[in-house]
């Protein structure tokens, strides 16, 4: 994998925000903060066409400060909110949607989602963190750990998806006027996440679906089939191959080449952890979700997800894979990837 942005890179590891940078003639990535999350903004992408108008992939986190970074950007270009025509979201969670309520009342823009991603918008957030919190007592964590984790989540800010109605719901293969970019859907992270392809660019704007520093979390919707979102998220992997030798515009993280490597890289995270998972229920087919996990490798490693805001998380997703697993899900995954070497 090549880094295309030192900018974005140097940001990413740094925990900062990067500057604004032009991809492409009038195509500019726009960094919006995420305050208070691991990862510490969203890359939005802005189109300056040469009619006038505006183009927004993922605007963000919701606010006025985030209003005052879209306003200040493009009065540096001599155009103003008014000119938005259009904002795409590539999936509900609320630091790509965040603020697309909002610059359409300033701007009159049309809002484009995935029709199956606006099922997931009212109200998902709030559905998601009360089955969470449900899941937790089944979880067999012990009674310490277990209060300290309900409090950590009574605490944390999760964020709240906006109730917002898109003006245009798309499908895969659908254009969307006036910008080159070509609907791509990716299910996985969540039901109805899609990417975007410039073809005349060569460009892929990927959203959540492959990031370069992190693996995306799967099945994250408020009204998630946790078995279909791990084949769902391996199939989107593979859909994605026609594009190998398009630079990448993640959602977060910094602009890249390599999309194959990093999609396998993806894809053989998966069917490590699945097939961690099924081997684990070989010998204890009752061991509870806590059990599991204790015994899962762990990037950072377990004793450092038990201090991090990431715990619930992590047992959210074990507890998937367990599901998948009991539901024979490894059976029907395609084949575990080979690796690419990176050049």
């Amino acid at each position: 994998m090549r880094v295309l942005s030192d900018n974005q890179c140097e940001a990413a590891a740094a925990h900062g925000v990067p500057h604004h940078e032009e991809v492409r003639e009038g195509l500019w990535a726009v960094a919006v903060p995420m305050p208070g999350s691991f990862l510490s903004y969203t890359l939005s992408m802005v189109m300056l066409h040469a009619d006038g108008q505006v183009y927004v992939i993922d605007p963000g986190s919701e606010g006025e400060a985030t209003v005052e970074i879209f306003r200040d950007f493009l009065a540096s270009h001599g155009r103003s909110l008014a000119d938005i025509a259009t904002i795409v979201v590539t999936h509900s969670h609320p630091d790509h949607l965040g603020s697309a309520a909002r610059l359409r009342e300033l701007s009159g823009a049309t809002v484009v989602m995935h029709a199956r991603e606006q099922e997931e918008v009212e109200g998902s957030q709030s559905r998601l963190i009360a089955q969470l919190r449900e899941q937790v007592a089944a979880w067999g964590m012990p009674e310490a750990e277990m209060r300290g984790l309900l409090d950590m989540m009574d605490r944390a800010d999760y964020g709240e998806h906006p109730d917002i109605r898109a003006d245009l719901l798309v499908r895969d293969g659908d254009e969307i006027a006036e910008t080159g970019w070509r609907v791509v859907a990716t299910p996985g992270h969540t039901a109805g996440h899609m990417c975007l392809v410039d073809d005349m660019r060569k460009l892929l704007f990927s959203g959540d679906h492959v990031l370069p520093t992190v693996n995306p979390g799967i099945g994250l919707s408020g009204s998630r089939d946790n078995e279909n979102a791990v084949v769902d998220f391996l199939a989107s992997l593979e859909r994605l191959e026609p594009f190998d030798d398009y630079e990448v515009c993640p959602g977060h993280g910094y602009r890249f080449y390599g999309l194959k490597e990093r999609r396998l890289e993806q894809a053989a995270h998966v069917h490590k952890r699945a097939h961690e998972v099924e081997t684990i229920l070989a010998r204890d087919p009752d061991l509870s979700v806590w059990g599991i996990a204790e015994q899962l490798t762990w990037s950072a490693g377990w004793q450092t997800l038990l201090k991090s805001t990431l715990l619930a998380s992590g047992l959210a997703q074990t507890s998937m894979y367990r599901d998948a697993v009991r539901a024979g899900i490894t059976s029907r995954m395609p084949p575990a990837p080979a690796p690419v070497k990176s050049h």
